[in-house]
């Protein structure tokens, strides 16, 4: 590694994952990076390591109702507390099983895909009774949960996009993203920009805000195109 790549990786905020191995939470990240470079290259090494990043989060780092976990301590195999659920780890692992269902069509990875699909669409860990997702509802300020929604909902959309010949899992993915496009232009949209708390209530502009929203446009827009 050439000095300036060091001075890189140094500087990097991914240098967590590779020098400090207390610090696991991005497991779903590298799996959905394999299979698109799987995908990409044609490698078997890329397509292996997605397929290796898979099996270890399917056996380890998913709870009963088929919800992705966050953390794990790379010093002594700890994981985060049971009830640190967040939509991007589901988000993210979604859209890499869809890549990698593709890329070496192996069912299981499809039809692994379908379980969390169905167990993230109906979690009350981040949705109220009305399907609208809570999590980062942040008006007064940015955090990284106002962000995990809209990799949750850009996961979503890549499955959607890869299961053309799959109208019932297309008809879940369409109608969750729908209510979450309604609830945007209903109850967080003060006329031009688009609040954090997508039940509401509307607010002046915020950057994270317009920046979560963008995902479920572009979305709901593609799926119902």
């Amino acid at each position: 590694m050439t000095r300036a790549s060091t001075q890189l990786l140094r500087a990097s905020t991914w240098r967590k994952l590779f020098i400090e191995p207390s610090w696991f939470p991005f497991n779903s990240s590298v799996h959905r990076l394999s299979a698109y470079l799987g995908e990409i290259y044609g490698d078997s090494q890329y397509t292996n390591a997605a397929i290796a990043s898979a099996n270890w989060i399917k056996n380890l780092n998913i709870n009963s109702g088929d919800i992705v976990l966050d953390t794990v301590n790379g010093h002594d195999c700890t994981r985060s507390p049971s009830n640190w659920l967040f939509t991007y780890n589901s988000g993210k692992y979604i859209e890499g099983l869809s890549v990698l269902g593709a890329v070496t069509g192996d069912a299981q990875w499809t039809n692994l895909m379908l379980d969390i699909v169905a167990a993230a669409v109906k979690s009350s860990a981040w949705e109220g009774t009305d399907g609208i997702i809570t999590e980062g509802a942040s008006p007064s300020s940015n955090n990284d949960d106002v962000g995990f929604k809209a990799i949750f909902i850009r996961g979503l959309h890549e499955a959607f996009t890869r299961s053309a010949s799959n109208t019932n899992l297309q008809g879940l993915i369409r109608s969750y993203i729908d209510v979450q496009y309604n609830a945007l232009l209903e109850l967080a949209d003060n006329g031009s920009t688009y609040s954090s708390a997508w039940n509401g209530p509307p607010q002046s502009f915020t950057t994270w805000g317009q920046l979560a929203a963008l995902d479920v446009l572009v979305s709901a827009i593609d799926t119902n195109n």
